[in-house]
């Protein structure tokens, strides 16, 4: 009430002209950031149209320094419906309830004009089925690579299926300690760098069929050694028991 304190008409226009011009100038030049980094552009329409209409409104009152019910005309036909004190409300405060009624409808627009909107269906059902095919090529090809160069060789070393179990327990007990070693953050890292060292002097066959040696108990004697002689990370400090006393 104070800043609206005015002794003349034409103060009284000029102090609401400042209000109103440089609360809808700061409001303006947000949705024109928000425009520009990509944000909030569901319900940017009507925004704007909320945005001009206010804007309007509040100008006619400022530049009309009469009661409200005089300025607005649709206030009248309200007048049996809300209480007297309404109509009969100041300038002032009615562009003070209409900054606050734009700031809550602008938020209230940003989050359910997202929700409202009804996206494409047919794209983001190609998009999915697309990811989707993706992954079982993918796995399909991982599958076969992975057939090829573990199950082929086992199987073609030997005409004995025994000896082709026995072979293929040993492999997969040599790929348990594998993940089990290297799972180890101690050992990561070293674990990575000697797998990039042996494939560079030892590179595997070109093709798929090609038969490739058994796993090497060797190997696998040398990374239990590894594992034994790498020291775990520091554990964290036991809880103490309930209803304990610490004495310092």
């Amino acid at each position: 009430m104070i800043a609206w304190k005015s002794k003349t008409v034409k103060e009284y226009v000029y102090n609401g002209l400042l209000h109103s011009v440089g609360f809808y100038i700061a409001s303006a030049g947000f949705m024109l950031l928000l425009k520009f980094t990509g944000k909030a552009t569901h319900g940017s329409f009507w925004r704007q149209t909320l945005f001009v209409l206010l804007l309007a409104l509040e100008l006619s009152l400022v530049l009309s320094p009469t009661p409200a019910s005089d300025t607005l005309p649709f206030l009248p036909m309200l007048s049996s419906l809300a209480p007297r004190g309404l109509t009969n409300t100041p300038q002032f405060i009615w562009i003070r309830r209409l900054h606050r009624l734009w700031a809550s409808l602008s938020i209230g627009i940003s989050q359910l004009a997202g929700v409202w909107a009804e996206p494409n269906q047919s794209l983001k059902e190609e998009e999915v089925w697309h990811r989707i095919d993706t992954l079982a090529t993918g796995i399909v090809s991982e599958a076969a690579s992975q057939f090829h160069n573990e199950v082929a060789p086992l199987l073609t070393a030997s005409s004995d299926p025994i000896a082709a179990q026995y072979a293929m327990l040993a492999g997969i007990e040599q790929l348990m300690v594998d993940a089990t070693v290297s799972s180890h953050p101690a050992v990561r890292p070293a674990w990575k760098n000697a797998l990039s060292k042996s494939r560079a002097r030892h590179p595997g066959p070109a093709h798929p069929h090609a038969q490739r040696p058994p796993p090497s108990r060797l190997s696998m004697a040398h990374t239990l050694q590894l594992a034994t002689h790498t020291p775990l990370p520091p554990s964290p400090p036991a809880s103490p028991r309930p209803g304990s006393m610490v004495v310092e």
